[in-house]
């Protein structure tokens, strides 16, 4: 917690954003889904903050939100005007990959970037601060 996951997605969003991507900020796969447009033209990004965090639980009753999110995954990772942003935990993401055989088989953790707090020189740390 405090690594600045959320405030890197926010900037990777408004980077897109000026790119002319719709942004979604989703709270579960069922409206991703609602909102995923088949037109490869439609420039769109879905943003789940915290995604296990906030579906683990539903992700731990339900094989149903395991394969609607993998499969989510599998639609975007093909396409060349979708993002779909996700940040956790690394020790979370370990837990499920481990725990979760589609989650563990997906491409979920294959296009990972890890945030540490040893990454950052105390420059950039103060920099943050102010």
């Amino acid at each position: 917690p405090g690594i600045g996951k959320t405030t890197l997605a926010e900037m990777l969003l408004f980077r897109l954003a000026k790119d002319n991507f719709k942004i979604y900020k989703v709270e579960n796969i069922s409206e991703a889904e609602n909102v995923f447009s088949s037109d490869e033209e439609d420039k769109q990004l879905f943003y789940f903050d915290d995604f296990l965090g906030s579906s683990y639980l539903e992700i731990v009753n339900s094989h149903r939100t395991e394969t609607q999110l993998t499969n989510f995954v599998e639609s975007i990772k093909y396409s060349s005007n979708k993002y779909l942003l996700l940040t956790t935990r690394t020790v979370i993401m370990n837990q499920a990959i481990a725990k979760y055989e589609k989650i563990g088989n997906s491409s979920l953790g294959q296009k990972s970037f890890t945030l540490r707090m040893n990454d950052y020189s105390n420059l950039e740390k103060a920099t943050i601060l102010y």
